[in-house]
């Protein structure tokens, strides 16, 4: 019964966290961007209006924040039961302090993952403390092996990255799928206002204002192994 209690509430926390982060990082681009300005569905020019809406998304991911380190602390044993170097899933491919460009991140992997669980890239930006999805992991158990095809490192000069293999829960996912689907729609608004900017022989470039990074992981994201890279100048 204590363990049900003890699973219930993981889950609750884990949801709510979750919500947070995805309304607070809605808020925070919607200010930031002026609304959804493509095919202007939602335009926001008020200055104040587009400073509450970031305001609010900062108390929200702040609350998010707050409840992650609480729910870290009383969180359930059932992510505890789960080792993730137990799965011998690691990076083979690139090595530590390889160069890179566009790449295939190629790895190995002892035994099935858990019901539940995903296997996740993720790129970590040193510099900023944040991280994104990047990729889609093609696993085949026949070799022991698993790959993610045609990775880029985005950024201007050299960048430093780091790219973690996650096995990702429930929560975890939610998180990513909305940050990959606002990326999409951040995406096309970008190249929007930079095609309207350029129609108006305005520098198309000072529109850019990319997407924020996650800030911080939820309890059922398990990093399994990192490499460190550097994008090539």
């Amino acid at each position: 019964m204590w363990e049900m209690i003890k699973e219930l509430a993981q889950t609750l926390f884990g949801n709510i966290i979750a919500l947070l982060l995805v309304a607070g990082f809605f808020l925070l681009i919607l200010g930031a961007s002026g609304g959804i300005t493509y095919g202007y569905l939602l335009p926001i020019s008020n200055v104040y209006a587009r400073g509450a809406l970031i305001f609010l998304g900062v108390v929200l991911i702040a609350v998010a924040v707050a409840l992650h380190v609480f729910a870290g602390r009383y969180a359930s044993g059932v992510d505890k039961r789960i080792d993730p170097k137990s799965f011998g899933i690691e990076i083979t491919h690139p090595k530590n302090g390889d160069f890179v460009d566009v790449f295939n991140v190629d790895g190995n992997i002892k035994k099935q993952i858990p019901p539940g669980y995903k296997m996740i890239l993720l790129e970590f930006y040193p510099s900023d403390g944040g991280f994104r999805p990047v990729g889609h992991i093609s696993v085949d158990m026949d070799k022991n092996t698993w790959r993610a095809e045609g990775i880029e490192i985005y950024g201007r000069g050299e960048q430093k990255r780091r790219i973690c293999v996650y096995l990702v829960g429930r929560t975890g996912m939610i998180l990513l799928e909305y940050f990959r689907g606002a990326a999409k729609i951040h995406y096309k608004t970008i190249e929007a206002l930079k095609a309207a900017r350029a129609a108006s022989n305005l520098d198309p470039d000072t529109a850019v204002q990319w997407l924020p990074l996650i800030p911080l992981t939820t309890p059922d994201m398990l990093e399994c192994h990192h490499v460190s890279v550097t994008k090539k100048t």
